[in-house]
């Protein structure tokens, strides 16, 4: 049974229940790649003066650590190696369709599903995060641009999710966030297909194998 932890927002209102899934002391490989099309000095503020993913679990006393997938590009088997011993890997949010690709490009996609297959490691994240853990991302351009071009990274979006869940997860739904509009037209899109899918208010996490 894999197991998951997919948040709408953050570390969403959960958060005991995920350190219990990794265990005191555990590897956390924090991935940002979402935002990769944030200027840097924008990124580094933020995490000084907002919210830092990594000093979220630090705190916690776990090993945490930046992961960017740009360097392992076209290197899977390096990032492989650098994943040996993490036992959580966790994405932020950002935009779901760049967050795709740096999975695509770094072969992120097929260490996680391999991981999550063997019990090795815990998959978690928030918006994006979670998004890209559902079998397509048909609709989500409602809220997040598939086109948005970064260096290094392929132009094509790729519209197919990890297929972790076999439906689609809608973040920042009814919550106080400026993307809940498009939540709700990202829902009804998927109400009016008969897509199957399920609406996360910030806060609510669907967790999977506890």
């Amino acid at each position: 049974p894999m197991r998951l932890y997919l948040s709408s927002f953050r570390m969403g209102d959960h958060f005991d229940t995920l350190l219990g899934m990794i265990g005191p002391k555990a590897k956390v490989a924090v991935i940002s790649n979402a935002v990769d099309f944030v200027p840097t000095a924008d990124r580094e503020a933020y995490v000084r003066t907002v919210f830092d993913p990594v000093a979220a679990f630090t705190d916690q006393g776990l090993d945490a650590f930046d992961l960017d997938l740009r360097a392992y590009f076209a290197r899977p088997e390096a990032l492989a190696t650098a994943l040996t011993d993490v036992q959580l890997v966790w994405v932020v949010g950002g935009n779901t369709f760049l967050l795709r690709r740096a999975f695509a490009q770094s072969g992120l996609d097929e260490i996680i599903k391999r991981g999550l297959a063997e019990d090795s490691l815990v998959y978690g994240g928030w918006s994006a995060g979670a998004v890209i853990a559902g079998p397509t991302l048909r609709g989500i351009d409602l809220m997040d641009e598939p086109h948005v071009i970064v260096d290094g990274y392929q132009a094509a979006p790729i519209w197919d999710g990890l297929g972790l869940v076999d439906y689609v997860i809608v973040p920042h739904f009814a919550s106080d966030h400026p993307e809940s509009a498009d939540a709700a037209r990202c829902a009804a899109y998927y109400t009016e297909r008969r897509i199957a899918h399920r609406t996360l208010r910030d806060g609510e996490v669907i967790i999977v194998g506890a």
